[in-house]
């Protein structure tokens, strides 16, 4: 049964609900190549719109998330470690990437999901 207040016609209810919605947080099809078995998650730039991929399980970073051969010898935790590209935004200020962000670093789309 519907709820009175959601049937057609049914009074105005001035009280105003928010719903926040995340993004989606996209994540390479592979196990992170250092540690083996992390989860690895696409994160850009809010500033530059750099994407990196983060291991989810050791934190490792990887600047340039087509070459998984080359991880960066530092962790997000680590507040100074800052975009690779601008330099000026801590990489726990990233945000999750957006798909046309991941493919413009070149990450087809049967990569990750």
């Amino acid at each position: 049964m519907i709820p009175a207040s959601l049937r057609r016609g049914a009074p105005f209810d001035t009280e105003v609900c928010t719903m926040h919605i995340d993004p989606p947080i996209w994540r390479y099809r592979v196990a992170c190549p250092c540690c083996g078995q992390g989860s690895l998650a696409f994160y850009s730039c809010p500033e530059c719109g750099h994407t990196v991929v983060i291991c989810e399980e050791s934190g490792t970073v990887y600047d340039n998330p087509g070459q998984l051969a080359h991880a960066a010898s530092r962790t997000a935790e680590d507040p100074e470690c800052v975009c690779p590209s601008c330099g000026r935004v801590p990489l726990m200020q990233f945000r999750p990437a957006t798909s046309e962000e991941i493919a413009a670093a070149g990450i087809r789309p049967g990569e990750y999901e």
